[in-house]
């Protein structure tokens, strides 16, 4: 089996208001590394917090190509090998094709998260850090070269564990939204591309979605929604702040456990209300 594994690293946690700043990709044919691609890309966005998460400094990225210089031969790269990656439906994929490059047509798309759902390991989550403990992978998080590496060796073992598993999406039956609320979604999900991930939502949304709306979508779409943040949360969702007992009176206390759980390596993606519909879109289509 030869397949290609992507990973990327940003300034930020949503396209709109971040940069791409390191793409990598691993090719492997039966479980061995073949060759790679390794990039970092052109960014004046780099500050303190993302040196600090994923050891990129400014001077990596000052001199680097841009990302039109990098896009022809990332895809001469790619070619139309299957590409496999950790959450990459709903993050790198998503940010490469808000970026201009587009890789989800026609292509085979395997995603380790969703395989780790499917293989019994007894982990109390899926996040990759929580998979690398599992198998004993002993790397940096958050290079992006090595978490494509780490994503590699973690869908060898977990092939290794059941032969048989299954790449095709599972399809759910009909879910109901229990509210007064109008959701132009549909009431039937196809395509639970939520399915079994954790979202907070915090504040209040002024744009195209209230939060109950939100929150509603992540339901019907077969997420969960919480109250607090935690190891376990994917997800958290931030709107404007409008209470008057802010820690430090800016963010609230749900987005500062989220930085500190994000400065421990734990996975957890930031997004604001257009942030969420933009990872909305593109997973329908």
């Amino acid at each position: 089996m030869e397949y290609i594994v992507l990973d990327i690293e940003t300034t930020d946690m949503t396209p709109n208001l971040g940069d791409i700043i390191q793409i990598s990709a691993a090719r492997y044919i039966d479980g061995k590394e073949q060759d790679y691609f390794n990039t970092y890309v052109n960014s004046d966005e780099v500050d303190s917090f993302t040196t600090d998460l994923t050891g990129i400094k400014e001077q990596d990225v000052s001199n680097a190509p841009t990302l039109n210089e990098v896009r022809p031969y990332l895809l001469e790269y790619l070619g139309d090998i299957p590409i496999v990656g950790h959450r990459i439906k709903w993050f790198d994929l998503v940010w490469l094709a808000a970026k201009g490059i587009e890789l989800r047509d026609g292509r085979m798309i395997i995603d380790t998260y969703q395989v780790a759902e499917r293989t019994k390991m007894g982990v109390p989550n899926f996040q990759l850090e929580t998979l690398k403990e599992r198998f004993g992978v002993k790397t940096k998080s958050h290079n992006a070269l090595n978490d494509a590496r780490t994503t590699a060796i973690v869908f060898e073992e977990m092939k290794a564990m059941n032969p048989e598993w299954d790449v095709v999406e599972r399809k759910t039956k009909k879910k109901k939204i229990s509210s007064t609320i109008e959701v132009d979604l549909g009431s039937e999900d196809d395509d639970p591309f939520f399915d079994n991930l954790r979202f907070v939502v915090t504040g209040k949304f002024l744009g195209r979605y209230s939060r109950k709306e939100i929150e509603a979508m992540i339901k019907i779409h077969g997420g969960r929604v919480t109250g607090s943040v935690s190891r376990k949360t994917d997800y958290l969702i931030v709107g404007i702040q409008t209470a008057k007992n802010l820690v430090d009176g800016v963010h609230s206390s749900k987005e500062l456990d989220c930085h500190k759980l994000q400065a421990d390596g734990v996975d957890i993606y930031q997004l604001d209300g257009e942030g969420f519909e933009k990872l909305l879109d593109p997973s329908r289509r």
